[in-house]
């Protein structure tokens, strides 16, 4: 349903113990040095660049909006390197209108405890017709290529199966 996040892990490893052997102690000065260099490695990609903020979505049931406020999200979040926990709590700056009040009423206090996949999916929920899903699903399988340019007709089931959410590959070919 939504791109692929950056897995960011960026907590420390453990330090050596005293009472440690010295495998662990080896195996934990590797990870160290490993997180360290990672950490350098993320400070250097991002020094030279701000990430760009995604769009403002105010709640308006259109499909193409709110995967674009999706795609400028995802990528937002990872140049940001923002944590798995923070996540949702980045993006309510930039939800208006209707978007603004699901946050409110819905996530609120709780937004460290869902993940944007869940976030994602109950947005679109609440902004959109409660039949949306419904409806994109039959014209999904009313859908026809009709003598069209076959990329056209590609593009066109890829973005109804995106927004019914269940189709699969065997649903696409059929």
């Amino acid at each position: 349903f939504i791109p692929k996040e950056m897995d960011l892990d960026l907590t420390e490893p453990a330090i050596a113990h005293p009472s440690d052997t010295e495998s662990v102690r080896q195996m934990r000065g590797r990870l160290h040095r490993k997180w360290k260099s990672r950490m350098t490695r993320l400070r250097m990609q991002n020094s030279s660049l701000k990430p760009t903020a995604p769009t403002p979505y105010d709640g308006t049931p259109d499909s193409n909006i709110f995967y674009k406020f999706i795609l400028e999200s995802v990528e937002y979040l990872n140049a940001g390197m923002v944590l798995k926990s923070n996540r949702v709590v980045k993006l309510q700056p930039f939800l208006k209108g209707k978007a603004s009040l699901f946050f409110l009423r819905e996530v609120g206090a709780n937004a460290r405890k869902w993940t944007l996949d869940d976030f994602f999916k109950k947005l679109m929920d609440y902004c959109f017709p409660r039949d949306y899903r419904a409806k994109q699903r039959g014209i999904f399988r009313n859908c026809r290529q009709a003598g069209r340019p076959l990329r056209d007709f590609i593009h066109e089931l890829k973005e109804l199966s995106t927004t019914v959410g269940d189709i699969t590959h065997r649903d696409m070919v059929n």
